[in-house]
């Protein structure tokens, strides 16, 4: 492994590790399952209309229920999702919406490519990133956090500053 994998793989530890109690990103504090649909919409809400900067985040979480703050983020009281603005280690601004898909990482993708066809990888965030172009919305940015042959994927989606 080259000495700038391991940066970028240590760099993407650090990051995940700080992203929330459960080290997923999704706190315990709701246990209900959240549709791709749903995270979708809440992403399109809380960071959508707050780009470039994502000023306006934060209040936008509250108004759609991600009212308990812990660690930087916001997450729903009842169910599995969280969101947050957070800076990744190039230094790019990330808002996303983070939650767990009820399938394996392969089954996420095919949901993702059938809205809104195929992506590009990018390695201009870390980790690397799937990069969905949704034309005048911007790219939208899924991080897939799961392991192939789960039963349930962890997953941001968002949007990033520069890409």
């Amino acid at each position: 492994m080259s000495f700038r994998n391991f940066t970028i793989l240590f760099a993407a530890t650090l990051l995940f590790a700080a992203c929330g109690s459960g080290g997923d990103g999704i706190s315990r504090t709701g246990t209900d399952p959240v549709s791709l649909d749903r995270v979708i919409t809440l992403n399109d809400s809380i960071c959508g209309p707050t780009r470039p900067d994502f000023a306006g985040a934060k209040a936008r979480m509250v108004a759609e229920g991600l009212t308990v703050e812990e660690g930087g983020r916001n997450f729903s009281p009842t169910s599995a999702v969280s969101a947050a603005v957070t800076r990744t280690p190039e230094g790019r601004t990330f808002c996303a919406v983070s939650a767990r898909f009820p399938g394996n990482v392969y089954t996420l993708e095919q949901a993702m490519t059938e809205r809104f066809g195929a992506p590009r990888m990018t390695d201009r965030i870390t980790p690397p990133a799937r990069v969905y172009n949704l034309g005048a919305k911007g790219n939208l940015i899924l991080v897939i956090r799961g392991t192939p042959g789960r039963t349930v994927t962890a997953y941001d989606l968002g949007y990033a500053t520069g890409i």
